[in-house]
Parts: structure tokens; C-alpha cells; sequence
């Protein structure tokens, strides 16, 4: 689907192909759809961000912030360098997976164009074979 048609009047000639009975528009819709859920999860690969470490507070009303502290001391003594280099790795994935999935998104994008492109030219072919 280009990018650039003016989507409240194509959905208002998709509707109108709907109820006609064209076989083409309910594929059309519903690669309307799958387009549209892609775009959904790029959005959300992409606004997800960086992974970051959890900061321990206080659960316990008196004795609190003494247990926060001594979980924040052995984490730091335990976990928290090779944790370090685990989150940067998982962040380089997701970054990576959002630009994975957004160029995918500009394929189907462009793919989807062909294809009604294609359509476009199978119907007129259609035309005047019968008319």
C-alpha cells in the first residue's frame, strides 16, 4: 500500500468494494490489517529501549532500607558486572530486531503496492478480454 493515499477516502472505497462483493477487497482489507499489526509491533520493538538494572527498594516498613542496601551490596559483589555485559548484549538484540522489523515493515509496504499494482493490471487484462 503507498504510503501517501489519503487513508479516511480509501477505507471509505474499500467499504464501498466490500459490500459490492469484490473478492479483492476483502484480501485487500485484510492485508490492511496484517500491515497494520506490523506496524504496531515495530512501534513497540522500537519504543521498548534499553534494558536497565533493578534498584532494590525498601519493602519492610522499619527495617527496610537496610535489607535494600544489603540486596544492592551483594548484588554488586554477585551479579551485577556479568549482568552489565548481559543487558548491553540483549539491547544490541532488541535494537537490532526493531531495525530488522522495521525494514521488513518497508518491504511489505512496498511489496503490497506491487501486488495491487498487479491486481490493478490482472482486472483491466479481465476488462477487456470480456468487454
Amino acid at each position: 500500500m503507498n504510503a501517501m493515499i489519503e487513508l479516511p477516502g480509501y477505507l471509505q472505497k474499500l467499504q464501498a468494494r466490500l459490500l459490492a462483493g469484490d473478492p479483492a477487497a476483502r484480501r485487500e482489507l485484510e492485508r490492511l490489517a496484517l500491515l497494520s499489526n506490523l506496524q504496531a509491533l515495530a512501534e513497540e520493538a522500537t519504543q521498548a529501549g534499553a534494558l536497565r538494572e533493578h534498584r532494590f527498594a525498601p519493602s519492610l516498613p522499619l527495617i527496610g532500607r537496610a535489607v535494600a542496601a544489603l540486596r544492592t551490596a551483594l548484588f554488586a559483589i554477585t551479579a551485577r558486572w556479568p549482568l552489565r555485559v548481559l543487558i548491553a548484549q540483549q539491547t544490541q538484540v532488541n535494537q537490532a530486531t526493531a531495525r530488522a522489523l522495521t525494514e521488513s515493515l518497508k518491504l511489505n509496504e512496498y511489496l503490497l503496492a506491487r501486488i495491487e499494482a498487479l491486481e490493478a493490471r490482472v482486472t483491466e487484462l479481465e476488462r477487456a478480454r470480456h468487454g
